[in-house]
Order: C-alpha cells, then sequence, then structure tokens
C-alpha cells in the first residue's frame, strides 16, 4: 500500500504527519501549482532573454546603419565643397605668389638688373621702339 501512495504524500508519512484526502488533494494542487508557476517563470525568461537578443542586434544594426548613413554624408558634403575648398585655396596661393613677387620686384638692385637687361637688349636701330 506504501507503494501505491502519491510521493509527497508518502515523505508527509515519514514525517508521521497524517493528512485527510481533502487536505492532501490541496496540498498536491499547491506544489502542482507552484511547479508550473516556476516552469511558465522559466518560459517568460527563456522568451524575455530571446527577445533581448533580437533587441540587441537591432540596436546594432541600426547603430551601423547610422555611422554608415554619416561616413556617406561627411563625404558626400566634402565632395560638394571640393570646388569651393579648392578655390579658397587658389585664392590664397594667388595672393602669397602677389606678396612674395611685388617684394622680390620692389628691391633696387632687381629693378636695376631688369632695367639694364631690358636695355641691353634695345637695339638703337630699331625704329619700333619708343627709346
Amino acid at each position: 500500500m506504501f507503494k501505491e501512495v502519491d510521493t509527497s504524500y508518502a515523505d508527509m508519512l515519514q514525517e508521521n504527519v497524517l493528512l485527510a484526502n481533502k487536505n492532501r488533494v490541496t496540498h498536491n494542487l499547491k506544489i502542482s501549482v507552484v511547479a508550473q508557476a516556476r516552469e511558465h517563470a522559466k518560459k517568460i525568461i527563456r522568451e524575455a532573454n530571446r527577445d533581448a537578443e533580437a533587441i540587441r542586434q537591432q540596436a546594432y544594426r541600426n547603430g551601423y546603419e547610422h555611422g554608415v548613413m554619416t561616413s556617406i554624408e561627411t563625404v558626400t558634403r566634402f565632395i560638394e565643397d571640393k570646388q569651393g575648398i579648392v578655390n579658397e585655396i587658389y585664392g590664397q596661393v594667388r595672393q602669397q605668389a602677389k606678396r612674395l613677387l611685388s617684394d622680390t620686384v620692389n628691391k633696387e638692385s632687381v629693378i636695376c638688373a631688369l632695367f639694364e637687361s631690358w636695355a641691353d637688349e634695345i637695339d638703337g636701330r630699331d625704329d619700333k621702339t619708343p627709346l
């Protein structure tokens, strides 16, 4: 007869606790509900972990996509601004070259050398030259 008795009920009998059938059924039902709740909680946790992993992967993809789009926009703006940048640098180089030539030509020794070179090339017999 002892083998026919439920295990939890048998454990109670071994502890010298005698339960009425109604109390035993209630006790077994409570144990069953707790076991079902544990299984349900485990299932909820597994689903939550899957959802969390899916959200993490989606966030990673979104972040990667945002980074790529930002890079593309930056390169596109640079390409669009390239001509403006080239024009600005050209203007700066031109101004610096003018300043350097002006500083160089305004020296007396350079002016004298240029004048002497020009004077040496003048042919006095040429009617087309002003001097």
